[in-house]
């Protein structure tokens, strides 16, 4: 299987969304580190197998979203970690069971857990830094 991964900005939070482009299936998967939106992109397809295109040759595709409620990024000392992106607002309890991950022995102090209200578009850091801003490059962050 062969894909292309990278950043893009989340259109919902602007912070940085990751991408996951499948080459074969033509199919993209994005996560956003911040607000937890998450998007899966399929092309459409005509009934001889031809991807659907638009006027200007572009392919047509269908974009479905989940509204994200925030993230927690786990991460290891030894640098492997795990965004988990929260489909629904956290009850007290996953809050406290993620506070106890970062809390735990072995992890990096980069780790952090950010609440998101979509609908008034409200973040809260619960533990650790915010994650930052998408930047095209570094000489755009001024």
């Amino acid at each position: 299987m062969s894909s292309v991964q990278g950043e893009k900005e989340c259109p919902k939070c602007g912070g940085v969304m990751l991408y996951d482009f499948n080459c074969r299936t033509i199919e993209e998967h994005s996560t956003c580190c911040r607000c937890g939106l998450r998007q899966h992109w399929v092309p459409l397809w005509n009934e001889d197998g031809s991807m659907k295109r638009n006027e200007d040759g572009d392919c047509i595709g269908d974009c479905k979203e989940t509204l994200g409620y925030g993230t927690a990024f786990v991460v290891m000392q030894n640098g492997v970690g795990h965004l988990y992106a929260f489909d629904k607002p956290l009850t007290t309890a996953e809050k406290e069971d993620f506070m106890g991950k970062i809390r735990h022995d072995g992890v990096a102090g980069s780790s952090y857990i950010v609440s998101f209200d979509p609908a008034a578009g409200e973040m809260t850091v619960l533990a650790g830094e915010c994650p930052p801003d998408f930047y095209p490059d570094d000489t755009e962050k001024g």
